[in-house]
């Protein structure tokens, strides 16, 4: 048996497991840090921030460009397997059973709770499905400045 690599696979199964929780914290402070920022573009009306790319020649992003952030909510619907074919029937008998084949895709689902929501519109009972929101802020790629 070849002690060194089995050693070295050790070795990077506890480097992974490191990783991930390094990740899961970065994650948690990521969340945070976006909750405030929301709540700061809320406070000032501001539709978004631009941040440069570089500083003092130095780049701060891995490819040097600018970047926006903008506040964002994030829906996320949800309905269990215990309510889905109470959610179909829901969903039969208010007219969208066209959305529908027996299974719902998830980018569907979260298209139409979308619409629905931005025009204020019924949704399901929360008995049938969730929907959870999100505030946070976005970060992408800021247009190049002419």
């Amino acid at each position: 048996m070849n002690t060194t690599l089995a050693r070295q696979y050790a070795a990077m199964v506890e480097k992974k497991e490191q990783l991930n929780l390094q990740l899961k914290l970065l994650n948690q402070m990521i969340a945070t840090q976006a909750q405030k920022l929301y709540d700061e573009f809320v406070d000032s009306g501001l539709t978004n921030i631009r941040i440069e790319g570089t500083v003092d020649g130095k780049k701060i992003f891995l490819d040097g460009k600018d970047r926006l952030i903008s506040p964002d909510v994030i829906i996320r619907p949800n309905v269990t397997a215990k309510n889905a074919e109470d959610f179909l029937a829901w969903m039969d008998k208010n007219g969208f059973g066209s959305l529908i084949k027996r299974s719902i895709a998830p980018a569907t689902l979260k298209k139409w709770v979308d619409d629905r929501m931005e025009t204020n519109a019924e949704l399901p009972p929360q008995s049938l499905m969730t929907v959870f929101t999100e505030e946070t802020a976005k970060v992408t790629r800021a247009p190049s400045r002419k």
